[in-house]
C-alpha cells in the first residue's frame, strides 16, 4: 500500500496560483516539451544524486500542472475534441520522456558501479512510476501499445533486484500528491497496467484501476510456485504478465491472491457510501464506472485462479453452430436442441413439388471454426456474409452438439486473414447463460433477457443481458425460477455492447409462485 503525502513538496511555486491556462494550451505544452528534452540531455552528464533531486521536483511540477486539465477531460461526458485527445497523446510522450531521462541516468550510474546506491534507487523509482504513467496514458489516449516501455521496465528492475533495493521506500509524484512506495510495488503496478491496458476498459475505468493499483500493488509478490491466483512473468525483457497456460515449471509468477479481499473491501465500502481510495479524480466518476471495473477485475482474478491451458485447434475441424445478435439468440439459442437425425430416403411423390416455407424464409444456420480457446476467451474463423455481418461489440452464442448450455460471448476483435476468412476474438461472458422472461407490473407486457450467473456464490454480482431499449432502472419486474418468483429492479449498467446492456439488479421481494393451472 502506498502512503500518500499531500504536503510532500511544500515549496510550491508562488506564481502557480496565477496560472489559469489549461495544459492543453500549445504554449504550455511547448514549454514542457522543451524542459523534458533538456532533462534528457542533462541525464547524460549530471551528478546522479543532484540529478535525481532535480528530476523529482520537475516531475512533481509537471504532474501538478497537467492534473487539473487531465481531471477535467476525464470527467466530461462529451466526446473529446482533437485538442483534448492531442493533449492525452502528448502527456503519454512527456511521461515517456521523463522515464527515459531517469533510466538513462540510472544506467550511466550502474555502468560505474556494480550496484546502484540510494540515488540510483530514487532514479529507478522515478523511472518505474513514469513508465507506468506512460502505459496508462497510452491506453487512455488510444495511442497504441508500446513494447519499448516494457523492455525498459524489466531492465530497470534487474538493476533494482541486483542491488537488493526492491523493498526500499521512495517518494514519487502522484498527481498533486506524493506517494511513498517500494520499488517492488512500482514495478508490479506498471506490469499490471501493461497486462490490463489492452483495449478492455474505457478511459475513466483505466484511471480507476490505476488508483487502486497504487494502493494494492505492494500486497502482491513474486514466487516460483504456480499455486493459487498467479500470473506468469514471461522470460525475456519484451514479455510481460499473462495467465499461466499449462507450461512447465521453472518460471516466475506474480501471486495476486490478495486481489479477492481487496475487491471485497471496495464493495463493502460502496455499501457504506465510501468510494475507494477516497481521493483523486476517480472519486468523481459515477458508481457504474467503478462497478464495471470490479466486474473486470473479478474476471481477471478468475483467469489467474481458474485457468486452463489454451488449447490450439489448428488443423482440427471443430465447428460450432453460432447465433449472432441478441434477437436471434433469444429466439433460437435456448430452444431444445436434438441431434441431427439420419436423413431418410426420399419417397416418390407425384405432382408439382413446392419448396417448404422454412427453406425459403428461414435464415440458414452458420458455423464458426474454433481456432483456440482459454478460460475467458475464444478465437474463431468463418466466411463472412455481407448481408449478415458480425461486428465488434455484438453478442454471440456458440453451441456444441452434446446439448450443453451455449457459450455466451462478446466480439472484441475482428480481422481478415490472408485467405479472406474473418477471424474474431471473443470474450466469454458466461458458460452457463439462461433465458428468462421478465414480467412487467400490472400485466403490461414481458421482456426477454439472458441471465448471466457469476462465480460469486452469493449471487450479488449476477447480471442480466438485455436489449438497450429495455433497460429501465425505475421499473420493477417479476421473474420466475422453478417454483419461486422474484421481484427485481435493474440498478446499473455494468457493461454495454452493440445494442445491449449487461445490467446489475437488486431483488426486492421473493414470492412462492402459484401453481400453473
Amino acid at each position: 500500500m502506498s502512503e500518500t503525502k499531500p504536503g510532500a513538496w511544500p515549496e510550491a511555486d508562488p506564481t502557480a496560483a496565477a496560472v489559469t491556462r489549461r495544459a492543453t494550451d500549445p504554449a504550455i505544452r511547448k514549454q514542457w516539451s522543451e524542459q523534458v528534452a533538456l532533462l534528457r540531455e542533462r541525464s547524460q552528464k549530471a551528478d546522479p544524486f543532484l540529478y535525481s533531486r532535480e528530476l523529482l521536483d520537475e516531475l512533481h511540477r509537471f504532474e501538478a500542472a497537467i492534473f487539473p486539465t487531465y481531471r477535467e477531460i476525464l470527467g466530461t461526458s462529451f466526446l473529446w475534441t482533437d485538442v483534448e485527445r492531442g493533449f492525452m497523446q502528448w502527456g503519454k510522450e512527456a511521461f515517456h520522456g521523463f522515464a527515459r531521462s531517469a533510466s538513462g541516468a540510472l544506467r550511466r550510474e550502474a555502468s560505474h558501479d556494480l550496484l546502484i546506491d540510494a540515488s540510483g534507487g530514487e532514479l529507478a523509482a522515478l523511472a518505474l512510476a513514469a513508465y507506468g504513467n506512460s502505459i496508462k496514458w497510452a491506453e487512455i489516449s488510444s495511442a497504441g501499445y508500446d513494447p519499448i516501455s516494457l523492455v525498459e521496465l524489466r531492465r530497470i528492475y534487474e538493476l533494482v533486484e541486483r542491488a537488493g533495493l526492491g523493498g526500499s521506500l521512495f517518494t514519487v509524484p502522484r498527481e498533486e500528491r506524493g506517494a511513498s512506495v517500494t520499488l517492488d510495488a512500482l514495478f508490479v503496478r506498471a506490469l499490471l497496467l501493461d497486462a490490463i491496458c489492452r483495449g478492455n476498459l474505457e478511459p475513466r475505468q483505466v484511471e480507476i484501476v490505476d488508483s487502486w493499483l497504487w494502493e494494492w500493488s505492494g500486497a502482491y509478490s513474486f514466487t516460483d510456485s504456480d499455486q493459487g491466483a498467479v500470473l506468469s512473468l514471461e522470460p525475456g525483457r519484451q514479455k510481460g504478465l499473462r495467465a499461466p497456460q499449462g507450461e512447465e515449471g521453472g518460471r516466475r509468477y506474480l501471486k495476486i491472491d490478495a486481489l479477492e479481499a481487496q475487491i471485497k473491501g471496495v464493495t463493502d465500502g460502496f455499501r457504506k457510501g465510501d468510494i475507494f481510495p477516497g481521493y483523486g479524480c476517480a472519486t468523481d466518476f459515477r458508481i457504474e464506472e467503478h462497478v464495471a471495473v470490479l466486474d473486470f477485475l473479478r474476471r481477471f482474478l478468475d483467469t489467474a485462479r481458474y485457468r486452463r491451458a489454451r488449447e490450439s485447434r489448428v488443423d482440427r475441424e471443430e465447428k460450432l453452430e453460432v447465433f449472432v445478435g441478441l434477437g436471434e439468440i433469444l429466439s433460437k439459442a435456448f430452444q431444445p436442441r436434438a441431434r441431427t437425425p439420419a436423413k431418410p430416403a426420399a419417397a416418390s411423390q407425384s405432382g408439382q413439388q413446392l419448396p417448404a416455407i422454412d427453406t425459403v424464409y428461414e435464415k440458414q444456420s452458420r458455423t464458426m471454426r474454433v481456432l483456440d480457446e482459454s478460460a475467458d476467451g475464444m478465437g474463431v474463423e468463418f466466411r463472412d456474409e455481407p448481408t449478415r455481418p458480425v461486428s465488434v461489440g455484438t453478442v454471440v452464442t456458440l453451441h456444441h452438439d452434446d446439448g450443453a448450455a451455449p457459450i455466451l460471448c462478446e466480439v472484441m476483435r475482428r480481422s481478415i486473414s490472408q485467405d479472406s476468412a474473418v477471424r474474431l476474438g471473443l470474450r466469454i461472458l458466461s458458460r452457463a447463460p439462461a433465458k428468462v422472461v421478465l414480467v412487467k407490473p400490472a400485466g403490461e407486457g414481458v421482456l426477454e433477457a439472458i441471465y448471466v450467473p457469476s462465480e460469486d456464490a452469493s449471487g450479488h454480482v449476477d447480471a442480466l443481458l438485455i436489449a438497450e431499449n429495455d433497460f429501465d432502472p425505475r421499473e420493477s419486474l417479476e421473474v420466475r425460477f422453478d417454483d419461486r418468483s422474484f421481484v427485481l429492479r435493474m440498478n446499473r449498467v455494468r457493461y454495454h455492447g452493440r445494442g445491449w446492456h449487461l445490467a446489475g439488479f437488486e431483488v426486492s421481494e421473493e414470492r412462492v409462485a402459484s401453481a400453473t393451472p
